[in-house]
């Protein structure tokens, strides 16, 4: 009976701050202590669709981001550019015969982040797009008749996804975002 009563009173206590929070005030101001005309510098890694298609993972999506905090009107965006690496590969086996593929993707461009202010006070929640290019390089090989070959393909790139930073000073935070083709990433945000 104390738990459930210790658990009422949080939970009420969660309601009523929340409650209180000027939710009108939100969509115009960005979260996590953030300010207009900062710069902050994302760093992480994640897990992409390949390895859900069956596909190795060499290297998982590394990716580096750096936005600048701009208004437009009074809506908190971020502004910057983004590049990011993967890697995988493919082996099938047949009795004798061996066929094998590595791939490698570069990915850079452009971002934009909406960013919105929640009741907790160092926590940023943003969703974001990123538009580029993709280079993707392959190389395959088969042992039937030692034959070789490769390519590089360039492409347009679109990547979009939510995500939160939970700033524990007004320096470093970490996050976490959610998305496609990455499906997960996590890593550290730096403001500056």
């Amino acid at each position: 009976m104390k738990k459930l009563m210790a658990i009422a009173i949080a939970m009420f206590t969660l309601v009523a701050s929340v409650s209180a929070y000027e939710w009108k005030d939100s969509w115009q101001n960005y979260g996590g202590g953030i300010k207009e005309h900062q710069f902050i510098v994302n760093a992480g890694a994640g897990i992409n669709s390949a390895l859900f298609d069956g596909h190795d993972l060499v290297l998982p999506p590394l990716e580096l981001s750096v936005e600048f905090t701009q208004k437009i009107w009074v809506l908190p965006f971020g502004f910057g550019g983004f590049f990011g690496v993967d890697s995988c590969k493919d082996t099938w086996k047949e009795n004798d015969f061996t066929y094998s593929e590595a791939a490698t993707n570069l990915y850079f461009g452009g971002l934009i982040k909406y960013h919105a202010q929640l009741p907790i006070e160092n926590l940023d929640v943003y969703a974001r797009t990123y538009l580029g290019a993709k280079v993707h390089m392959w190389e395959a090989h088969n042992n039937y008749n030692d034959k070789k070959s490769s390519d590089t393909v360039t492409s347009f790139y679109s990547e979009w996804g939510i995500g939160a930073t939970w700033y524990f000073s007004d320096l470093f935070g970490v996050n976490v975002e959610l998305g496609y083709p990455t499906i997960v990433k996590a890593g550290v945000s730096f403001k500056f």
